[in-house]
């Protein structure tokens, strides 16, 4: 029967404070006094605790008529007293105060408070647990608490955490208990389950090579779902495959870990342990410190999960700060002043960042380029793609090139450089302060042509496919060039699908009704008023709903000359 040191003598206190354990499980304590506490992560603080976790200005503690309260100060990550959340509550002795996943213990005058040898400074933590598990009995009664305690303190440290302490402690524990030759964390990769970490009783860890696993044990435990061991030979069929014998096997216990607080079944890694001859008899004890070491690597994955994931966000918003950074570049600084032309444009990017731009060219024979573009894909491989396109088609455009020669050299140059699935749609329009343009549309949705006199429109649609879909020369695709008169009043509205598609709460879409009803509402009153109308409406059919995709417009209106 194990014999744990035995609890000194309860020590009386006759001040209020705040006692907790720090990393290293080093005790610590704070002396409340009649003046009020706040406490927090910045240094400013009356109670200064430097963890993560723990918001700059986090709580406040105040006496009021001897009796102490506390209030969270819109902390981050909450404060909660025995599991509620602190809304100047009243503390008693005992009461466990909760900042983020710091734990402190609030004790009052005049009570007891018992303290063990436990409490005192350590070197390393779990390292003086690992001797007293050897002794575990079944009659060790609540030390499976302690080391429960043990093992999720160690998992709630937030300084410095990595993933590799805490497994290896676990593996360690597991070994000492089970008396198993060799442990090992396997975690499911696909429809498999990868080596992950492995350590061996004489203390070395195992590299990957040196460790194979009997896969049928494992598929028995995906199969039935439920831990399964085996400490004095092996049972049934396991004991004939092929793998066990192989190995010689003579133990196994093999444990699955799921994400805690699911409904879902899902199996996302394994606790396996082995040996080539019999483990140590495991008393209903044993069983449970081993469940509850599997429950602690299930805690530890979980944590491994978070922290990835909260790189995983930092770095696509730094993709996507890039990226929106790129695609604001694409965009003139400036709208241009053109002869016989009112010009209006506007671009209003998704928070995923897609690949839309507009812009206008100066062209060497005196005409202005007006374009629109729609890159396929989002974030930064869509702005960079963007700018290719972009440099591209100034680059052919102010050589000369005719629109439906500089298509088909773009779609030429996309098909060559740019990976599967890199396309643009784009619709350019090369306007002459005449009222003479010619326009191309290589795969964009329509553009529409109201004319002020009739108070009609005309639908612009393709003339071409989508630039980098098909080679040119192989498939003898040709972009078609139109060309169109425009007189005073008359306007060409250019835009992206992102307007069309724009979403409203209850999933209808924007549309081109709409998108011409305000054309033959209000296209006399010009390219501003379009402008805002659009974008006025827009705002209030989508009501606040967040959009997929960027909203690009492009309005050149025929003046007076």
């Amino acid at each position: 029967m194990i014999s744990w040191p035995p609890l000194l003598e309860p020590e009386v206190v006759d001040v209020f404070r705040l006692n907790w354990t720090g990393p290293g499980l080093k005790p610590a304590s704070f002396e409340l006094s009649d003046t009020p506490v706040r406490i927090g992560r910045h240094a400013d603080n009356e109670l200064v605790l430097p963890y993560g976790y723990v918001s700059g200005h986090h709580a406040r503690l105040e006496l009021r008529e001897g009796v102490w309260q506390i209030e969270d100060l819109d902390s981050t990550n909450g404060t909660l007293i025995n599991g509620h959340p602190a809304d100047h509550t009243a503390l008693s002795n005992g009461d466990q105060i909760s900042l983020g996943s710091l734990d402190l213990r609030f004790t009052a005058d005049g009570f007891a408070v018992p303290t063990s040898p436990s409490d005192q400074p350590t070197h390393e933590p779990g390292a003086d647990a690992f001797a007293t598990l050897a002794s575990l009995s079944p009659d060790a009664g609540s030390e499976l608490e302690k080391l429960s305690l043990l093992l999720d303190l160690q998992a709630q440290w937030a300084d410095g955490f990595t993933a590799d302490a805490p497994i290896q402690h676990i593996l360690e524990c597991a070994l000492t208990v089970s008396g198993a030759g060799r442990a090992c964390l396997l975690l499911k990769d696909e429809e498999e389950f990868a080596y992950s970490a492995g350590r061996d009783a004489d203390g070395g860890r195992l590299a990957e090579n040196e460790f194979h696993a009997s896969r049928s044990v494992i598929q028995e435990v995906v199969r039935r779902g439920e831990a399964v061991f085996m400490t004095e030979g092996l049972e049934g069929a396991l004991a004939d495959q092929r793998s066990i014998v192989a190995m010689n096997l003579r133990a196994v216990g093999c444990m699955p870990l799921r994400r805690r607080d699911s409904e879902s079944d899902e199996i996302l890694g394994i606790l396996y342990l082995d040996s080539q001859s019999s483990m140590h008899t495991l008393s209903g004890l044993d069983e449970r410190i081993l469940l509850k070491l599997a429950t602690e690597a299930e805690s530890v994955l979980e944590r491994v999960e978070l922290i990835g994931a909260r790189e995983e966000r930092g770095r696509l918003q730094r993709e996507l700060e890039l990226a929106s950074q790129t695609q604001e570049g694409l965009l003139p600084k400036q709208i241009p002043q053109f002869a016989g032309w009112r010009l209006e444009a506007f671009c209003r990017p998704t928070r995923h960042v897609g690949g839309d731009f507009y812009d206008f060219i100066e062209l060497p024979d005196g005409r202005l380029a007006a374009m629109i573009a729609d890159v396929s894909g989002k974030g930064v491989a869509a702005s960079l793609l963007s700018s290719s396109v972009q440099g591209a088609l100034h680059m052919m455009l102010r050589d000369g090139r005719a629109l439906p020669e500089t298509y088909r050299r773009v779609n030429d140059f996309l098909c060559e450089r740019s990976g599967e699935g890199s396309f643009v749609t784009v619709f350019c329009t090369l306007l002459s302060t005449t009222g003479h343009c010619r326009w191309t549309n290589a795969g964009h949705n329509p553009a529409f042509l109201y004319r002020a006199a009739t108070q009609t429109s005309e639908e612009l649609g393709a003339t071409g496919v989508i630039l980098g879909s098909l080679p040119a020369e192989e498939f003898g695709l040709t972009h078609a060039e139109h060309t169109a008169e425009l007189n005073d009043g008359d306007l060409l509205l250019i835009y992206s699908d992102g307007l069309t598609e724009a979403t409203g709460p209850e999933d209808e879409l924007f549309g081109e009704e709409r998108v011409l009803r305000i054309l033959h509402d209000h296209g006399k009153a010009g390219a501003l008023e379009i402008r805002q109308r659009l974008l006025q409406a827009l705002e209030e059919f989508t009501r606040g709903e967040e959009q997929s995709d960027d909203i690009t417009l492009l309005i050149a209106q025929r003046t007076a000359r």
